[in-house]
């Protein structure tokens, strides 16, 4: 068999997300991914030294990078991620292979990128006073606003979906909250509130300069832990925190995830999202932005937008997948055939797996060109 370049990656991030611990290094023969868990309170370093001819001339580009549902992210075996399909893109026009860094703490990103771990960081980020010290940021991917995310139902009156989503385990019972004594529907009722961010979230300036304009204390508590945007939205459903602010694109799907949440009022000016790069990178920072500007001319990144932040019944069906490798370890429905079989082989299982996936995309009603049929 022969294995082409789609499934040689996936069998790198496979093997390195489902064997090596989150706090730990990856051999240094697997080359694909790796991973990256710093101490907190990291100090900023002056950024090393590589710029776009560096990069030419090693043959590949590195991106430093959260694994989250709209970045990148593992589905049946297959990398995905609005931005991870954007710099895949970028990557096959540049002419050099794409390597994804997986960094779990995101006070780490820019710390990782001026390091030189990456040569990219991508995460969503937002461009502010304090981050823009650090790295030199691209031109927009897209814009959207910053959102007060709050529950509008307790779990038991969401549905059925809901309460299976944000249940709690038997020894962590939750406390149900008044939801109408306390539902947000304009900016100056946050007065006198408390709203939980993530540690060094852009949105902690948007909470003060509101704070400034309604004349009243917004009590900001940064949340320790490592903890994202993403799993504050569960908190805010599961009635653990009662207010969190995100971007509103990726708030709608988590609307759209817990039915219990309310999503509005909008807290501020419209902000852009984009890449962020060394300081001292000019050739690669002026090269992303003109392909940026020239794929904004193409249809590429409305309909990877549309893909990631729009469809909702995709995204449904993603995070409520058993086959999202980040919370199952699971491939497809075909593990434990393919796991038997490998060992008549003497294979590892995931990489028949790999090679399943490269022939089919796991479905046994695939036809080949040559009429060939089934998972292999």
């Amino acid at each position: 068999m022969r294995f082409g370049p789609s499934a040689v990656l996936f069998i790198f991030i496979f093997l390195f997300l489902a064997s090596v611990p989150s706090c730990g290094r990856k051999p240094a023969s697997l080359e694909a991914v790796d991973q990256i868990d710093r101490r907190t309170n990291v100090p900023m370093v002056e950024p090393i030294a590589r710029d776009l001819a560096q990069i030419r001339e090693r043959g590949s580009i590195t991106v430093v990078a959260p694994y989250n549902s709209t970045t990148y992210f593992i589905y049946q075996g297959e990398p995905l991620g609005y931005e991870y399909e954007l710099l895949a893109a970028f990557a096959k026009d540049l002419g050099v292979d794409l390597k994804i860094v997986v960094v779990t703490d995101p006070k780490s990103l820019i710390p990782a990128l001026n390091e030189g771990e990456g040569d990219i960081a991508a995460a969503r980020l937002i461009p502010d006073s304090d981050n823009q010290a650090a790295a030199a940021f691209t031109d927009a991917l897209y814009h959207t606003d910053p959102v007060l995310v709050q529950q509008d139902e307790p779990p038991s009156e969401a549905g059925e979906g809901t309460e299976k989503a944000i249940k709690p385990g038997p020894a962590d019972p939750l406390p149900e909250v008044d939801i109408q004594a306390r539902l947000i529907t304009q900016p100056a009722q946050l007065a006198g509130r408390r709203v939980d961010l993530p540690e060094q979230s852009p949105f902690r300036r948007t909470l003060m300069e509101l704070s400034d304009e309604i004349s009243g204390d917004i009590y900001v508590v940064e949340v320790g832990g490592k903890i994202p945007d993403e799993a504050l939205a569960q908190k805010v459903a599961r009635g653990e925190v009662q207010f969190t602010v995100m971007q509103k694109n990726l708030a709608d799907l988590k609307e759209a995830e817990f039915k219990n949440l309310k999503v509005r009022p909008i807290l501020g000016h419209t902000q852009k999202v984009s890449w962020a790069v060394r300081k001292n990178s000019p050739e690669l920072l002026a090269t992303l932005n003109s392909w940026i500007a020239e794929k904004k001319k193409t249809p590429l990144l409305n309909s990877l937008y549309q893909k990631y932040f729009v469809d909702r019944r995709r995204y449904l069906e993603r995070v409520t997948s058993e086959y999202l490798t980040s919370k199952t370890g699971k491939l497809c429905e075909y593990d434990a055939l393919l796991k038997q079989y490998a060992v008549e082989l003497n294979w590892d299982w995931r990489l028949l797996a790999s090679q399943a996936f490269q022939e089919s995309r796991f479905k046994p009603e695939a036809r080949s060109w040559a009429g060939a049929t089934g998972l292999l």
